[in-house]
């Protein structure tokens, strides 16, 4: 018969060797360096590209002279190419602080597609304010053009919030998609 103080010695000793390694995550971060003053410049960091061995969950290590590895419980926290593109965003615009750094993950094409259209909402105002109703005060407050179309968007996102319409002058509640009067 086998003695119980050895039983037991021989499960903690089984159940030890069991323990699972914890995962540990790891995140890229900015490092501070020497502050650049006198350069106004703006700078766009398009999205990073990274090589395929190394876009992966787990962190890549040289194994041999033509090997690579990854660590089992060393992971990235995040993708590693948006981490490189925050960081280097981060980098320049702590470096440089006179300039304007974007990070931009899209195609080339999507800021001037952006200034097409704040382009034709100028357009638009003008033609309207100045062209047709001959009204001078558009062109001195058309500054105030982006705050209008802000506070529109908020009034317009917080219009679904609500259950009732006042059309009219008459007071209906909207219900399981109907619209009845008050």
């Amino acid at each position: 018969m086998i003695p119980r103080r050895l039983l037991l010695a021989a499960g903690a000793a089984a159940l030890t060797g069991c323990a699972a390694t914890p995962t540990n995550y790891y995140r890229l971060a900015a490092i501070p360096g020497a502050i650049r003053t006198g350069i106004t410049a703006r700078i766009g960091v398009r999205g990073v590209s990274i090589p395929g061995y190394l876009d992966q969950t787990g962190i890549v290590r040289v194994s041999g002279a033509y090997q690579f590895d990854t660590y089992a419980n060393e992971l990235w926290a995040e993708p590693l190419a948006g981490m490189l593109q925050a960081v280097l965003v981060q980098d320049l615009a702590q470096i440089l602080p006179g300039t304007t750094v974007l990070a931009s993950g899209g195609a080339p094409w999507s800021f001037s597609l952006l200034m097409l259209a704040i382009l034709a909402r100028v357009t638009v105002a003008l033609t309207i304010g100045v062209g047709l109703l001959r009204d001078d005060q558009v062109l001195r407050d058309l500054w105030l053009l982006p705050v209008r179309d802000v506070f529109g968007l908020l009034v317009w996102a917080w219009s679904f919030a609500g259950d009732t319409v006042i059309w009219r002058g008459e007071e209906f509640r909207l219900k399981d998609g109907r619209i009845f009067p008050v």
